[in-house]
């Protein structure tokens, strides 16, 4: 399921080069409403007492709309590519198309280490820096609130807390992948980082001390953690997209690291959770 994710993930944002950079927030919004639906279908499931198996093979035919949906979107960039209909179809769709792109994706540089040098050079800091927001919130949603709602601080909602939890974060993701229109004016995406990490010191004094008490409290404040992660994640992909100084033929391998380097994070917060799991904050 990671490598089907994965792969799908680093493919179509790749192929985002061939459009105007703002179309990121669509498969942003799409990605974060990806994220609710499926967290509300687990909290249903798990209410009715529905194995998870099951919900699997329930979801599992929404790959062929997927399918489709791409196949439509490929038409339609064919034919709406050339200058005339460009026009009438965008007025700025030429504009926001690198000069140097002819959507031939064979044009497209290869993973190699002197390229991986050139993307660093010039997206550094938005690729760090989405590696660290998902590492420290994923240590938040998947590890911390796991811990915290097992040690029962919290007595509302006791049988579906963790995925309330996690339903509130996907809000806040949903939320924050469909505010491109605001986030591009956010040049330092440092910031995001740094609230990420305040909100990861939250979460760990709130496992040793327990002084949040209220399940609103702990929804509202993932729901913000949730909205720096969407952010980051949307922010860093569109601004890397847009940089003037990545050439076109290396948009795709940009951003395909920029995913790798944000699934790393994600794993790496897996590594520590298990790590902490069973020493420090072992339960």
């Amino acid at each position: 399921m990671g490598t089907g994710s994965a792969l799908g993930e680093g493919t179509m944002l790749g192929y985002l080069r061939n459009f105007p950079k703002n179309y990121v927030a669509g498969w942003g919004s799409g990605t974060g409403l990806a994220g609710v639906t499926g967290a509300l279908l687990t909290i249903i499931f798990k209410k009715y007492k529905i194995e998870t198996n099951t919900l699997y093979l329930v979801i599992s035919p929404i790959c062929f709309v997927y399918l489709i949906a791409f196949l439509i979107t490929n038409r339609l960039y064919k034919k709406y590519l050339t200058e005339k209909e460009a026009k009438l179809f965008e007025d700025d769709l030429l504009k926001s198309i690198d000069p140097e792109n002819t959507g031939n994706v064979s044009e497209n540089k290869n993973l190699n280490w002197k390229n991986v040098v050139k993307v660093f050079k010039h997206g550094f800091r938005y690729i760090v820096n989405l590696a660290l927001v998902y590492y420290l919130e994923y240590l938040v949603l998947s590890g911390l609130c796991d811990r915290v709602s097992k040690k029962k601080y919290i007595t509302d909602f006791d049988d579906i807390q963790y995925e309330l939890f996690s339903l509130s974060y996907q809000i806040g993701v949903f939320i924050s992948r469909s505010s491109l229109f605001v986030v591009k004016h956010v040049k330092m995406v440092e910031m995001f980082t740094i609230f990420q990490l305040i909100n990861l010191i939250v979460w760990v004094i709130e496992f040793y001390t327990g002084f949040i008490t209220s399940a609103y409290v702990a929804f509202g404040h993932l729901v913000f953690v949730g909205l720096m992660g969407g952010s980051a994640y949307v922010g860093c992909f569109y601004f890397l997209l847009k940089s003037n100084d990545i050439h076109a033929k290396m948009k795709e391998l940009s951003v395909n690291i920029a995913s790798i380097f944000n699934d790393i994070g994600i794993f790496s917060s897996s590594i520590t959770i298990l790590i902490l799991d069973n020493t420090i904050m072992k339960i």
